[in-house]
């Protein structure tokens, strides 16, 4: 950024490439290590992802288009599930390679942002394990958005942007991509994208500069939207509805003052069918969907809910911010050139003052609807390059001999690591108990391709179970439901087992409990 005093080139060697290799081999080794600890862990995302890659895999194209989840996870997930190990752990090691995918970019980004070299190689260290924990904690496509709009921020950083079209059509077609994996970087990418060209075009002097920054804002949105635009042009010809944005209509109606919460917690069974089997989609996706629209302007009362749901997003950032020293440090920094940019708008660095910029932009679409700290990782991992570069300011000063500066890198990387450990402590092997329970079933029953459904409450388990043993999951049974309503339920589509967690609030007096299988009891439907 404009860090450049003498002090700091001075204490700041290059970094060189064998460095970084070092860094690499320390991101992987660290990695395995977690892997250890996560290698079970499972969640819905992970699930939906493999059973669209399956389809891909079988060469069931049309199937395999969802009104809900974006493509991109599931198209590179495609050739490691045909490897000869388990769908879990193949999805483990591709989230393994996108972090370091993600941690050669911020390596590319602190060059454009002019990070001087021994700082760059520490930088790196401390993101090395915190990028590692991000891959293997929880399976989402949320680090693979984020790798690819920080290789867009360092194309439109760059210096020859402004006078390379190429340069302005490889940003579109970043986002673009970044939008298969996550939808909201495309509103992200409006919205950055043109204050970016913005500040590029009155910065200009010639009318020739300012014309070609016209012609790359122009060509960076039409390469967008071409690869975005294909997927929704496939996807809503399929369902025969415009789908330009559902995750973001579905956010925004579960967080409305009377929801409900998820649909699949009270939405009832689902009806399957060979076009339409991957949870928590299409027939969840489409049933009842006017009900979740909304508007914070409708009343006083939902304007005052709505600015209530924006405080609390704004807290869980900030809180995600203070978890990390660097990233703290980081704001600190951010807030200290705000202010010297407000007083002295015309002298501070441009690329200071655009890094700035997208910290600030990037979590604000999140801010209205739901936020969690791994929706908004681009700007957390931004200000943790803001805390290493402030750290290096402090630790040019000559009253810090290298005892002490060593010291202070020790202490930052320790606090970084604490909460990646406690993490991986306090949840050993965290959901191996669903796979022990599958495999514990499995001894006994054939489950491929059976049906199942659950008990209210048990959806979680019913999901993950039926994941393992290959079966269709028919979602749960609604909260109150009586006798024989559920009987008749589970006749009209057809259940072959239903799950039960503890007790019962219904006689199942038709079903014949098979087996326990820890707190779930398995009960075989009668025909």
């Amino acid at each position: 950024m404009n860090g450049k005093s003498a002090a700091v080139k001075e204490f700041f060697k290059t970094t060189t490439r064998k460095q970084f290799l070092w860094i690499i081999i320390f991101y992987l080794a660290f990695s395995l290590y977690l892997l250890n600890k996560y290698q079970y862990q499972i969640n819905t995302d992970n699930i939906i992802f493999i059973i669209i890659a399956r389809k891909y895999l079988q060469g069931e194209f049309f199937k395999a288009i969802n009104s809900f989840w974006q493509p991109l996870m599931s198209w590179l997930l495609v050739p490691f599930l045909a490897l000869p190990i388990k769908p879990l752990l193949a999805s483990k090691f591709l989230s393994i390679l996108i972090g370091l995918f993600t941690l050669c970019g911020l390596r590319k980004l602190s060059f454009n942002l002019e990070i001087s070299g021994q700082l760059r190689g520490f930088i790196m260290f401390f993101f090395a394990p915190l990028i590692s924990w991000h891959a293997l904690s929880i399976s989402t496509a949320d680090l693979l958005s984020t790798g690819i709009i920080i290789y867009y921020l360092t194309v439109v950083f760059d210096d020859t942007y402004k006078r390379n079209y190429h340069k302005a059509t490889l940003c579109g077609l970043l986002v673009g991509l970044a939008s298969l994996a996550r939808e909201y970087n495309l509103s992200f990418f409006i919205l950055h994208f043109s204050l970016i060209n913005l500040i590029y075009y009155f910065k200009a002097i010639s009318k020739e500069a300012k014309k070609r920054i016209l012609i790359n804002t122009l060509v960076g949105f039409l390469s967008c939207f071409f690869i975005y635009g294909s997927w929704v042009a496939v996807r809503s010809s399929k369902y025969h509805k415009l789908l330009i944005f559902p995750t973001a209509s579905y956010s925004f109606g579960f967080i409305k003052p009377d929801s409900k919460g998820q649909i699949f917690e009270y939405g009832g069974f689902i009806r399957q069918s060979d076009d339409a089997e991957i949870y928590c989609t299409d027939e969840y996706y489409f049933r009842d969907t006017q009900k979740w629209h909304w508007s914070p302007f409708k009343s006083r009362k939902d304007l005052i809910y709505e600015i209530k749901n924006i405080f609390k997003n704004g807290g869980i950032y900030f809180m995600g911010v203070l978890r990390n020293p660097l990233s703290f440090l980081g704001l600190i920094y951010i807030i200290w050139s705000l202010f010297f940019l407000i007083k002295r708008p015309f002298k501070v660095n441009e690329k200071l003052s655009l890094f700035m910029l997208t910290i600030v932009l990037y979590p604000l679409g999140y801010l209205f609807i739901m936020m969690h700290n791994r929706y908004v990782q681009v700007s957390h991992f931004l200000l943790i390059m803001a805390g290493g570069q402030a750290l290096g300011i402090i630790l040019s000063h000559k009253f810090l001999n290298k005892a002490k500066r060593l010291a202070i890198l020790i202490i930052i990387f320790i606090f970084m690591l604490i909460p990646i450990f406690r993490d991986a402590y306090s949840k050993p092997n965290i959901g191996k108990e669903f796979y022990d329970l599958s495999e514990q079933g499995s001894s006994y029953y054939e489950f491929k391709e059976k049906k199942i459904a659950s008990q209210h409450g048990a959806w979680q388990e019913g999901f993950f179970l039926s994941f393992y043993w290959d079966s269709k999951y028919f979602g749960q049974s609604p909260e109150e439901i009586s006798d024989e309503q559920l009987w008749f339920e589970l006749k009209s589509f057809n259940i072959d087992y239903y799950l039960v967690k503890g007790v019962s609030n219904n006689n199942l007096k038709n079903l014949v409990l098979e087996r326990k299988l820890g707190i779930l009891s398995l009960y075989k439907v009668l025909k």
